[in-house]
């Protein structure tokens, strides 16, 4: 949890991706369900009081992750619609992309 609350806490957008790229990326096929949903929630939570969300340029890094475990924790789904109803408006860089993802989800023939 620990790259997770680095990534999370990033202070700058530069940050945001630098953080993701090291502490997130290389873990990501070690997470387990409780690392997602604790994942998806802090990365609301720590940057709710912040102006400009310092996570907003690491929408890849979402997409991946979704791509790369919802089939293998599929109970993970729930914290994903949390987390894009909190963030739709937040100015993330091609947010729609993960958005339609997430809404397909449960038309998918997996």
């Amino acid at each position: 949890k620990h790259n997770i609350d680095l990534y999370c806490q990033s202070n700058s957008w530069e940050e945001g991706k630098i953080n993701a790229e090291y502490f997130i990326v290389p873990i990501i096929n070690l997470l387990k369900e409780d690392d997602i949903n604790y994942l998806l929630e802090q990365a609301v939570i720590q940057q709710e009081d912040n102006r400009y969300d310092q996570l907003s340029r690491t929408t890849d890094l979402m997409i991946n992750l979704f791509d790369e475990t919802i089939n293998e924790l599929p109970d993970t789904i729930k914290s994903w619609e949390n987390f894009i109803a909190k963030k739709r408006d937040k100015n993330w860089k091609n947010i729609e992309e993960l958005d339609q993802k997430i809404a397909n989800y449960y038309s998918s023939p997996f």
